[in-house]
Parts: C-alpha cells; sequence; structure tokens
C-alpha cells in the first residue's frame, strides 16, 4: 500500500496518544500534547485538502471501456478478500485519498494504477456488505 502524509500523521497520532496515555503529567506529556494538536491540524488541513479536491475530480466507478487493467486483477481480489473488514476499510479510504488528493505525490504507483485498486477495494467491499448502510464507505 502507498504510504501518504495522511497515513503517516494518523499513524503518528495514534503513536502519541498511546505516549500521552503513557506518561505521568508534567513537562514531557505537555511536548508530547503539543505534538499531538500540531499532527491533529495537519490531518484537519489534508481533511480540508481532500474535500475541495474531491469535488474537482469525478468519482471512480470502473475502468471499464475495453482498457487493460494496470494490475494483476484476480492476484489484487485474491488478496483483498484476504483483509479483514477495518483493514479493507482503511485501505479503500487511503487509495480514495490517494486517488483524489495526492494524485501527483504517490511515487509507488500511477494514478492509473490507484484507480484499478480502489475499483477492486470497493468491488470487495459490495461483495461483503451489498445492500447494507455502509454499502458505500469505501
Amino acid at each position: 500500500m502507498p504510504t501518504t502524509l495522511l497515513v503517516e500523521k494518523l499513524l503518528e497520532c495514534q503513536e502519541l496518544e498511546q505516549l500521552y496515555d503513557c506518561l505521568p503529567p508534567g513537562e514531557e506529556q505537555a511536548s508530547v500534547a503539543r505534538r499531538l494538536a500540531d499532527a491533529n491540524q495537519i490531518i484537519e488541513y489534508l481533511r480540508e485538502r481532500y474535500i475541495a479536491l474531491n469535488g474537482a475530480r469525478p468519482a471512480v466507478a470502473s475502468l471499464g471501456g475495453g482498457k487493460p487493467s494496470p494490475i494483476d486483477v484476480e492476484y489484487t481480489r485474491a488478496e483483498m478478500a484476504k483483509l479483514d473488514t477495518g483493514a479493507l476499510l482503511r485501505y479503500g479510504h487511503v487509495l480514495r485519498w490517494v486517488c483524489t488528493a495526492e494524485a501527483d505525490l504517490a511515487p509507488d504507483h500511477t494514478l492509473e494504477v490507484n484507480e484499478a485498486l480502489l475499483v477492486e477495494a470497493r468491488r470487495e467491499w459490495r461483495r461483503r456488505f451489498s445492500g447494507r448502510v455502509n454499502e458505500d464507505s469505501v
């Protein structure tokens, strides 16, 4: 999975929250609290950027059009089928982020590859949750 600034900041926040909970009150805990607040501001900025950019690009529905897929579809489907629900949801959200907000910043894959992966993540999600309220969560 490509690493993005969003993923890095979310992981950093998780680690800082765990560290904050382990520290006794004092200067070191206050320093961690400031770092956590800074990371949360960055996440909020990225969220706003995502919302602004998400409206500018059409939604990725499928590749279609007789175009060959830039990924090994069967392998990708098998790998996604192995993911637990939480991992699939996170993976889908990261792919959606990469396809909109960081399309030009993802060195691991081209936009076309990320869009193909997102199509497959959505297909797997809908296979699991068809007809339920959370069907369109990815």
